[in-house]
């Protein structure tokens, strides 16, 4: 599965947890634009987690937003997003040292 980063945008605020922003990430193979995958940071190592909702009833829940019906689908999809969003993210890393 071919993913191209568009962009990154970082949280406006200083949150408690390790998230750090948010990826516009476009998938070549649908023509498809998702924007909201969490990006978290712990270390050296970059997680990202594709959109999700949380339940509106209080339990501790979510749901995913986008997901594929094919597992061999989701599956390529998450590991071209941590390949491709540790390289952006690596990339905006040196690049902001370099500021």
């Amino acid at each position: 599965m071919q993913i191209e980063v568009v962009g990154f945008y970082p949280n406006a605020k200083k949150s408690k947890g390790k998230g750090i922003g948010t990826l516009h990430v476009y998938l070549v193979d649908l023509d498809l634009d998702l924007r909201g995958v969490g990006v978290i940071k712990n270390g050296n190592t970059y997680h990202f987690i594709a959109p999700q909702r949380f339940t509106k009833d209080g339990t501790d829940g979510r749901y995913p937003i986008f997901n594929f019906a094919s597992i061999d689908k989701q599956r390529d999809f998450n590991k071209a997003l941590k390949l491709e969003g540790t390289k952006f993210m690596r990339k905006e890393e040196k690049e902001e040292i370099e500021k």
